[in-house]
């Protein structure tokens, strides 16, 4: 798999937590690619994107060990309606993929789509300590 750009999301206090995004598609003033917020507490990672125009059955997400990809294609439904007059809007395929480098716990993964904003909420694995008091004889 080629990468044509890098971007580096957040860089978090240690390399464990670490989550970079890389664009896959060209970036440019005509292609769509929404608009991510990544932030974290203690117990979660939270994905929060920008994806106006879609309905929850037209993104796909696949989380692929520990790389999450968002998918989808947003269309420009108006061609339907007669003859364009005047454009801003952008549309078009977009792909964006995550690297998680925080153990995450598979099995409490959450994601919701409202009001054309996608939340995805990845629980984290708490470390065990391998602690143990010694005592002298």
């Amino acid at each position: 798999m080629k990468f044509i750009e890098f971007e580096p999301i957040l860089n978090f206090a240690n390399a464990k937590n670490t989550l970079n995004s890389e664009i896959i598609e060209n970036k440019n003033e005509n292609s769509f690619s929404p608009k991510i917020d990544i932030f974290e507490d203690e117990k979660n990672i939270y994905l929060e994107a920008e994806i106006p125009g879609l309905n929850k059955n037209e993104i796909k997400i696949k989380l692929v060990n520990n790389r999450l990809t968002i998918s989808g294609e947003k269309r420009n439904r108006n061609f339907e309606k007669g003859k364009l007059i005047y454009n801003e809007r952008v549309f078009g395929f977009f792909k964006r993929e995550f690297e998680i480098n925080s153990e995450i716990d598979r099995k409490n993964l959450n994601a919701s789509f409202e009001n054309g904003i996608l939340k995805i909420i990845f629980g984290k694995l708490i470390p065990r300590k391998n602690e143990r008091t010694i005592e002298i004889n």
